[in-house]
């Protein structure tokens, strides 16, 4: 039903029915919404059906992107800031009776993909499982008995399938653990802090695997995975729980990777970063170039994320973040802020990246920068005066440098070296180590590019960096031995997982001395 010449707000009061709790940010979006045409309160009655009555806006919004019901980012945003802010501002809300039936559990379209088109709403909607797939906590002893069964999978129904991953996606993430994967030729396993654990006695074959990794792809995903072999996307469920799904031909079959996002944005203190503080001021810069690097699984994602947050809570300032794919969704604070999809919102990183320069974004954030040819992109950004911010997966800020050098086009190395000293604002390289008490920590290392490491960048000496970051503490560089050194000495990681992560010769004898030293001390003791 559409209303001409009335308010949204007028349509959705005159639609009667009982009242609910509805979330007051979410009220004014959907007033908003409908007065701009973006959503009819038909669509607002489905979308309250698939994520509950009281569902906050940022996971209401996130059904909006997920179903694809507008193309519009820009005016996305703007709904939702505005929607933040005459919250804030105490203006009361519109009424909303849209005859919604109160819920106790929210329900998902079998986890529709975020890269899904318009035509994947149309597709039937499955029910996400009861209180009963609960599962033990992450620092409890895992019940692998709870989750479902995958056996005789090959002989299930298409629908049957879809509810048999939704179940089993359900169960994993209450677990409390970071990846699900599923390979043919093997049991299904989890990832919990960075270690693999089998469960479940059914060793998939692979018409199996490939039926319950390929079950979930829309057609346009399903197409692409033909095409290459090979295909990444992200989906939702309605508690607010995005996946991350990473899926390619090998040789026995398909094997699939769902990384579970983090639900909410942690503070860079919160992820585990001491000098935080150094991270804040390098994101006052007007323009320049800091790259986040780590190998892949090490929280530059998380990083980013808070990074971005830090922009948004503090600048007005448009935020163009390009990503493959959208994991984390921002709503929108002080800053305007454009998220998009390599692949769906955007063809190329080359024409996402020169989509952001043309309108002329104060930050632009690339999610992954994994070749020579993006992340040549964004040292052209930088050099053009944006302030641009990059994940690569190199592991310490030498080999980041190297990395960049390959990138920057000019047969003069002179002259790249002092383009690179011209542009790059700092380096933040991460690692997670495990805990002695069980769980991981974060390691780091920063570089901030001052005088004295932009002469060194510029004259070829990187290895001479080294010595400059851990002499300088002062404006909160350090080097990844320093961080892993002071894990060890506030006894938070073994020395085993210390010698095992660092590379520093000097620190490395001294834990082999105080480890040989402390073993004779028990030999005496016990001779005595």
């Amino acid at each position: 039903m559409i209303v001409l010449g009335i308010s949204g707000a007028q349509v959705i009061a005159a639609l009667g029915g009982a009242s609910t709790k509805v979330n007051a940010q979410v009220q004014w979006f959907c007033s908003l919404a409908i007065d701009e045409g973006v959503l009819t309160p038909e669509l607002c009655r489905e979308l309250f059906s698939r994520v509950g009555d009281n569902a906050e806006l940022l996971v209401f919004g996130q059904q909006v992107m997920d179903l694809h019901l507008t193309d519009d980012l820009d005016k996305f945003h703007t709904m939702m800031s505005e929607a933040y802010t005459r919250t804030k501002g105490g203006d009361p809300p519109p009424a909303l009776n849209l005859d919604i039936a109160p819920s106790a559990t929210p329900t998902v379209a079998a986890a529709a993909p975020a890269a899904a088109s318009a035509d994947a709403v149309k597709e039937p909607a499955v029910e996400m499982p009861d209180a009963g797939i609960s599962l033990a906590s992450s620092d409890a002893e895992f019940n692998w008995n709870r989750l479902p069964s995958l056996s005789g999978v090959e002989a299930m129904s298409g629908n049957a399938v879809i509810k048999l991953m939704a179940n089993l996606l359900a169960g994993v993430r209450d677990l409390g653990v970071s990846d699900l994967r599923i390979s043919p030729g093997s049991k299904p396993c989890v990832i919990c802090n960075r270690e693999m654990r089998f469960f479940g006695d059914c060793i998939l074959t692979s018409s199996a695997a490939a039926k319950l990794n390929t079950i979930l792809l829309t057609p346009q995903l399903k197409e692409r995975f033909d095409e290459s072999q090979e295909v990444n996307y992200a989906m939702s469920l309605a508690d607010d729980k995005r996946i991350r799904v990473n899926l390619m031909q090998q040789h026995h079959g398909i094997i699939g990777t769902y990384h579970f996002v983090p639900t909410s944005i942690l503070s860079l203190q919160e992820l585990g970063f001491v000098h935080e503080k150094v991270i804040g001021r390098l994101l006052d810069y007007q323009h320049g170039l800091i790259l986040v690097s780590g190998r892949s699984g090490h929280g530059k994602t998380s990083t980013l994320a808070a990074m971005i947050d830090i922009v948004n809570a503090r600048q007005r300032a448009f935020i163009s973040c390009i990503e493959d794919p959208i994991e984390i969704v921002h709503a929108p604070k002080h800053s305007i802020i454009s998220q998009r999809e390599i692949g769906v919102d955007s063809l190329t990183y080359k024409t996402a990246i020169t989509a952001a320069m043309r309108m002329c974004a104060d930050l632009i954030t690339i999610g992954d920068l994994r070749d020579l040819e993006s992340l040549r992109l964004a040292f052209k950004a930088a050099e053009a005066g944006h302030l641009v911010i990059g994940t690569v997966n190199t592991g310490d800020v030498e080999s980041t440098l190297n990395f960049l050098r390959e990138a920057v086009p000019s047969p003069n190395q002179r002259e790249v070296r002092e383009r690179i000293a011209d542009v790059i604002c700092g380096i933040v390289c991460q690692q997670l180590v495990p805990l002695q008490a069980g769980g991981l920590v974060l390691a780091t290392e920063i570089l901030v590019n001052n005088e004295q490491t932009s002469q060194l960048i510029q004259q070829g000496q990187s290895e001479e960096l080294h010595t400059v970051m851990e002499a300088g503490n002062a404006q909160g560089m350090h080097s990844m031995g320093q961080s892993i050194y002071a894990l060890y000495e506030n006894e938070l990681i073994s020395a085993e997982s210390a010698l095992a992560n660092l590379r520093d010769k000097e620190l490395i004898k001294r834990i082999v001395a105080q480890q040989f030293d402390e073993a004779i001390a028990v030999f005496d003791a016990d001779k005595n």
